[in-house]
């Protein structure tokens, strides 16, 4: 007979780091962590709540960093549906005239949500279309803690 100690448990109270995709001061995409109450820890975020992060913008300490967004403020995420390599996202602003950065910012904060930064396809709709299914084009990315 083995005996232990406690019995083991999953504290659903642990947080997960998730990554948004904000703009340097160099005008490149760079990655920020954010906190996310999600379970435990090895349960990743979801795309949506990723993304809803995302659209809040860049903290203080973060705008301090220089760190920018090119999407437009005070908007929101209406749906958001994953399945393994496919998000899809309906936000609550007009994306057909969005700068590329704006949308790679979606895009690849959605991507490395599902769990696969390059190879998981998102497609973005907004109030007056749907955008063509994209991947993260994101290049080397620096980690700013």
């Amino acid at each position: 007979m083995i005996e232990g100690g406690e019995p083991a448990y999953l504290d659903s109270r642990e947080e997960t780091t998730q990554l948004v995709f904000f703009i340097s001061p160099h005008g490149r995409l760079t990655t920020a962590p954010r906190k996310a109450n999600r379970g435990p820890s090895w349960l990743p975020a979801l795309p949506g709540d990723a993304v809803a992060q995302l659209l809040a913008g860049p903290s203080t300490a973060e705008r301090e960093r220089g760190l920018r967004t090119a999407l437009p403020a005070g908007q929101s995420i209406r749906s958001a549906s994953s399945s393994p390599g496919f998000v899809h996202l309906t936000v609550s602003f007009a994306v057909g005239r969005l700068h590329r950065t704006a949308v790679d910012q979606v895009v690849c904060t959605a991507a490395y949500a599902e769990g696969n930064l390059r190879s998981t396809k998102v497609q973005v709709s907004g109030t007056d279309e749907a955008l063509p299914t994209r991947q993260c084009q994101a290049g080397d990315l620096p980690y700013l803690p």
